[in-house]
């Protein structure tokens, strides 16, 4: 009988400790998108998650880029804070100042601790030093980086006299007034 109850004792031990029977390893993502952006980092959670069973991607928005920062802030403090956080760029910079407080664990070091290879120089210089502390180690990778651009109607441009689109945003300034004075002298805004 005691064999019995070993052998189903052991059997049961090993089919329940079996990782597929393991609940998944929850990672908490925050971030600061809403509508399709949204969407979008959901579609990625759940390809995610539906590739693999070892652990559940949960995406969660916080509103905006400055909630985000406030929220993760709050968390941090109560003990409750994610696992990941997406921050704007005025918040890398802060984040990047947490780390020598605990707050922050370097993506780097995180990397090297669990044996994930990645090339620093797979990143534009700009944005993968906007990520990295003083000495380069990056401290976050990005996500997403938004590149500003400006479109430039030259045929409204060359009624009011200018020749090439603004360098500066002092440039654009002072264009914006000579436009807004067009518009005022014509009534017309093309």
């Amino acid at each position: 009988m005691f064999k019995i109850i070993s052998t189903i004792t052991i059997l049961g031990i090993m089919f329940f400790s079996n990782p597929s029977f393991a609940k998944p390893i929850e990672l908490h993502y925050w971030h600061g998108h809403t509508g399709n952006l949204e969407n979008i980092i959901n579609n990625i959670a759940d390809r995610w998650n539906a590739k693999q069973n070892e652990s559940k991607l949960i995406p969660t928005s916080k509103g905006s880029y400055e909630d985000i920062l406030a929220a993760f802030i709050a968390a941090y403090r109560a003990g409750e804070h994610p696992h990941m956080v997406q921050v704007y760029d005025a918040g890398a910079a802060i984040m990047i100042a947490q780390v020598k407080n605990g707050v922050v664990y370097p993506f780097e070091d995180m990397a090297a601790k669990f044996g994930v290879s990645f090339n620093k120089d797979d990143y534009i210089p700009g944005i993968r030093n906007f990520y990295a502390d003083s000495n380069g180690k990056m401290i976050g990778i990005p996500f997403n980086s938004s590149t500003p651009l400006m479109y430039a109607n030259m045929d409204v441009l060359k009624k009011a006299g200018i020749k090439s689109i603004p360098k500066t945003y002092e440039d654009f300034e002072k264009l914006a007034q000579i436009l807004k004075m067009l518009v005022i002298r014509t009534g017309t805004k093309s």
